[in-house]
C-alpha cells in the first residue's frame, strides 16, 4: 500500500462540467498508487433505462440494484436519486480506510443532497489524514459548497479550454512540482 507519510495529506477536488476531463485526470494522477480506496460513479443503460451506479474506485464495473444511486431523466441534470443507496453502499465504500491512504471520490453531485450519513463520511475524510482526489459538480447546492469550503481543500476549476493548464497544476500539487502529464 502506498501511504504518504512524508507529505501532508492533500485534498484536491476537480470542479467542472461533464466532459471537461475530471475523471481522466483522476485516473491519471492515481496511476502510480498501489492501493486506492473510495468510489467512482457512472451511467449504464439496461433495457432502455439509464442508471447511475456507485462502485469501488477503479474496480470492474458492476451494475445491480444495490449500487444504483439514480436514474437519468429526460434532460441533463434531471436524474432522480436514490439516497438510501448513498447511505448504505456509499458509506460502505468509505469505511475502514487506513490513515494516509489515497481516497478517490468521483463524483460528488446533487443526488446525495438527502444522504446525511454519506455526506458526513465525505466530510470526515476531507478533514482527516487522507490523500483525497475527487471530482465535484459545478453546482451551487449547499452541501457541495460546504465541501469545497472545508479547511485544507483545494478546488481546481476545470473546463475544456483550461484543462491542460489545470492538469499540470493538479499534477504538481498531487505528485510534486516536477510532475508531468501528457497533452489531453
Amino acid at each position: 500500500m502506498t501511504v504518504h507519510q512524508n507529505h501532508p495529506p492533500i485534498k484536491l477536488l476537480l470542479c467542472g462540467p461533464s466532459g471537461a476531463g475530471k475523471s481522466w485526470l483522476i485516473r491519471h494522477l492515481c496511476r502510480e498508487e498501489t492501493l486506492v480506496f473510495g468510489f467512482t460513479t457512472g451511467f449504464h443503460e439496461t433495457g432502455g433505462v439509464q442508471g447511475l451506479y456507485i462502485q469501488r474506485a477503479f474496480s470492474v464495473p458492476c451494475f445491480t440494484p444495490s449500487n444504483c444511486i439514480g436514474y437519468r431523466g429526460g434532460r441533463p441534470g434531471s436524474a432522480v436519486g436514490r439516497s438510501q443507496i448513498f447511505e448504505t453502499e456509499g458509506v460502505s465504500l468509505l469505511r475502514d480506510l487506513p490513515a494516509g491512504a489515497t481516497v478517490v471520490m468521483d463524483e460528488l453531485g446533487y443526488l446525495e443532497a438527502e444522504s446525511p450519513k454519506f455526506l458526513g463520511r465525505v466530510e470526515e475524510i476531507l478533514t482527516g489524514d487522507f490523500r483525497v482526489l475527487g471530482a465535484i459538480k459545478p453546482l451551487p447546492f449547499p452541501h457541495l459548497l460546504r465541501l469545497q469550503a472545508l479547511p485544507g481543500v483545494t478546488v481546481l476549476h476545470l473546463t475544456p479550454e483550461t484543462r491542460q493548464d489545470v492538469a499540470q497544476r493538479a499534477a504538481a500539487l498531487w505528485n510534486g512540482p516536477n510532475a508531468q502529464l501528457p497533452l489531453l
